[in-house]
């Protein structure tokens, strides 16, 4: 006899009926047009409010999608979910934001959202947002998908958008594996080589002001004009796995920032051949990643094990000209790390300043490199209880790096020509 939770598995596993879904286009006024010209948030959000399973249609042209246009918050409010709804988009189906300021989507708590393709149009948004109020793009746009807890994305795709991707302010206990996030914030517009001030504001997946025991799994941030995946605020215990990114045609700030975190952070292979990760929080764990550069002067209690730069420094604690520049921190434990710093330079180091003297510092090979009577900077570990097995290597890891493939556009594309044309 089968027993009930085996039945139940089963049961879980059956796609829905072909009626579990109510078609959006059954609330679209007679005559409409799916091409993202015409604005069908209200009709949409009516959808929503009187059906906890939903669907956009697509098609099968990839060369003819179906675009279903909405405005972002105005005084009409946000596109939101019910809780607990499911909203699916079929193939070749996109949710394009036209020009408007605000969040655009916000999933109810429990809602689970698949397949998604959110079409950003930042480009529409010049010169509207070059007037805005002097304010990060990030609270000005606003989020793409805004969490509000227990969310579930699949398969979900941001790009061209001029705020935030995938967010969530107090957002505990969400799922989203499969997404992918592009060329988000509007830093070329401003003809500046990185972020700063208020300029560009704009993350890939962020977790703000008390969110925890969240995951993303296998997703991708590409050109987040700040960061491609945050922690901030005081979130603890969400966890990154195989994550991917990097930058295309902006120099972001970095790949991975866990920063004013709370504890028990966790990136397991988590890669990006050409931007940083920077873990400056207490008890955070970053396992098998590789970056650019690894950045964590105001860490205490962290743990590095198995990781990779792949051109540039580790610092736990930062000397320049031979002085604290920023002094340790606590117990540090860093073993069978690899840093590859492919080019001469001063400020290439792996710098390990322990304040407690307990901190471990094992088995890191340290790729350093020569140009004649130049070298690069030597281990400095001060203060660490525990250093044996650490082996510097004059190569510089040039050939290792080469290993590490670009970032590449799928979906995003830059365009230069709303500025020509002012």
């Amino acid at each position: 006899m089968i027993g009930f939770s085996v039945l139940t598995a089963f049961a879980s596993a059956t796609p829905p009926p072909d009626d579990f879904y109510v078609d959006v286009r059954g609330y679209l006024p007679q005559g409409y047009v799916i091409d993202g010209s015409v604005d069908y948030k209200p009709h949409i959000q009516k959808c929503f409010d009187e059906n906890p399973h939903v669907i956009f249609p697509g098609s099968d042209d990839p060369t003819k999608p179906m675009v279903y246009g909405v405005t972002g918050a105005k005084e009409d409010g946000i596109l939101k979910t019910r809780p607990k709804a499911r909203i699916r988009f079929g193939p070749n189906a996109v949710l394009k934001r036209l020009p408007s300021f605000g969040d655009l989507f916000e999933l109810g708590h429990g809602t689970h959202l698949t397949g998604a393709v959110i079409d950003g149009n930042k480009y529409a948004h010049w010169p509207l947002v070059r007037d805005r109020p002097v304010k990060p793009y990030a609270f000005v746009i606003g989020h793409a998908v805004t969490l509000r807890g227990g969310n579930v994305i699949r398969d979900c795709f941001v790009y061209n958008n001029a705020g935030i991707a995938i967010g969530g302010w107090y957002a505990s206990d969400n799922r989203i594996y499969r997404s992918r996030v592009e060329n988000c914030g509007f830093l070329e517009a401003l003809r500046e080589p990185v972020w700063a001030g208020e300029h560009a504001s704009a993350d890939g997946f962020f977790f703000y002001r008390e969110s925890h025991y969240n995951i993303v799994k296998d997703s991708e941030a590409i050109d987040c004009a700040r960061w491609g995946f945050v922690v901030e605020g005081g979130s603890a215990y969400n966890t990154f796995v195989d994550c991917r990114g990097g930058d295309v045609h902006v120099r972001t700030f970095g790949f991975i920032d866990v920063e004013s975190a709370g504890p028990g952070n966790s990136l397991v292979r988590c890669r990006s051949p050409n931007s940083d990760l920077s873990v400056q929080s207490y008890f955070q764990d970053a396992v098998g990643c590789t970056a650019r550069k690894i950045w964590a002067e105001h860490a205490s209690y962290p743990r590095f094990l198995g990781c990779t730069s792949v051109g540039g420094w580790f610092r736990f604690g930062e000397v320049r000209e031979d002085r604290f520049v920023t002094p340790g921190r606590e117990s540090p434990m860093l073993g069978h790390n690899r840093f590859l710093l492919g080019g001469v330079s001063s400020d290439h180091s792996l710098t390990v300043i322990c304040a407690d003297g307990r901190g471990l510092a094992t088995n890191n090979v340290l790729y350093g490199s020569a140009d004649g009577d130049r070298r690069s900077t030597e281990m400095l570990l001060f203060g660490v209880g525990s250093r044996s097995g650490n082996i510097q290597s004059g190569d510089g890891g040039k050939e290792p790096i080469g290993q590490f493939a670009r970032p590449y556009y799928l979906r995003a594309r830059t365009d230069d020509g709303f500025k020509r044309s002012e």
